[in-house]
């Protein structure tokens, strides 16, 4: 069954863009929870785009949306301007940047008994410039990556996730 986020029309060109990011992303974790959405009411002023994700669906009771084992909270920028603000038109600029302060890995249960709840397994997350499909494409091909790796450590999430993957 598809989302209903699939049928949201965007105005502008940025939205378009991170309506098909949201999608794409939607594809390869169906059961999860992801939201890129274009801000232009930031306390900061300007407009952004941020891209949200979590193993864990929408709404999930079993967990708080910053303790899901993928939560990833990554900023999308106009590589352009100083303060990474993208035009007011909606238009898209020709470099942006994209980067993340909370992902980058996998949390899973430890394999020997530890003093620590979870491991961390990395995600091979880099800062990435370039055109918006380049960023696009580099963001698409991270979330494929995430996902072959977290295949290979399925039986060290945990059981509410298993079915997600």
């Amino acid at each position: 069954m598809k989302k209903i986020a699939k049928f949201v029309f965007a105005t502008t060109e940025q939205e378009t863009w991170a309506q098909k990011l949201q999608n794409e992303i939607q594809e390869i974790f169906p059961k999860s929870f992801v939201r890129c959405i274009v801000d232009n009411k930031s306390s900061f002023g300007g407009v952004w785009i941020t891209l949200q994700m979590t193993l864990g669906g929408k709404g999930e009771t079993e967990v708080t949306l910053h303790n899901d084992p993928m939560y990833g909270l990554f900023f999308i920028q106009n590589a352009q301007d100083r303060h990474g603000s993208f035009p007011s038109d909606g238009t898209m600029p020709e470099k942006i940047m994209v980067d993340t302060n909370i992902g980058g890995s996998l949390h899973v249960k430890p394999d020997q008994p530890s003093m620590y709840a979870y491991e961390r397994v990395k995600l091979n997350w880099r800062k990435k410039t370039g055109t918006p499909d380049v960023v696009a494409q580099y963001i698409v091909n991270y979330f494929k990556k995430a996902k072959e790796i977290i295949k290979e450590n399925k039986e060290r999430l945990p059981e509410y996730l298993k079915n997600k993957i």
